[in-house]
């Protein structure tokens, strides 16, 4: 029953992605994508047991397609509530800033959902870049998968650390 619940969200990913608003200038051809890779680390780490725990994304943004913003960062930090290995498929809204290398930034204000697909936590933030920066009023998605924390680890001293690959891109 499990299976099905989790399948029955990709279709509802899916919409999320076509339903985003797109400015005709950018219809074909995104203002830049990028390789997105991400660790998230927990303190203290997950568990079974819920708990108040602080988390820390940092990720790594490569082989961007704009040649003027060819790679990036980013780090962001909050608390989680209630947190457990099981209970990481909430949805939430943030803001986040990606540094550019090159110079600048893009503050990505966006609403975020999170579905289990074999194996796998895939989150899908879907949100604008803030006026007044690098790529400043375009639309812009992350889509990132996470593999499901140790099942075993999870019932003894936690995880403390996953690793995640996607992609960001801007100007939808």
């Amino acid at each position: 029953m499990k299976r099905i619940s989790s399948l029955a969200a990709v279709p509802v990913l899916a919409a999320a992605l076509l339903a985003a608003p797109r400015d005709d200038a950018h219809a074909l051809v995104p203002d830049q994508v990028c390789v997105d890779n991400v660790v998230l680390t927990w303190d203290p780490p997950l568990t079974n047991t819920p708990r108040t725990l602080s988390f820390t994304a940092t990720g790594r943004l490569s082989d961007c397609t704009s040649t003027a913003y060819s790679s990036g960062s980013y780090t962001e930090s909050g608390t989680v509530v209630g947190a457990t290995c099981t209970s990481l498929l909430y949805p939430g809204s943030a803001t986040r800033t990606f540094v550019w290398t090159s110079g600048g930034s893009s503050v990505f204000s966006y609403n975020w959902n999170s579905t289990r697909l074999n194996g796998n936590i895939v989150y899908l933030a879907v949100g604008s870049i803030n006026p007044g920066g690098v790529f400043g009023g375009d639309n812009a998605k992350e889509f990132i998968t996470v593999p499901a924390p140790d099942p075993t680890a999870c019932s003894g001293s936690g995880v403390s650390q996953l690793f995640g690959v996607g992609t960001l891109e801007i100007g939808l």
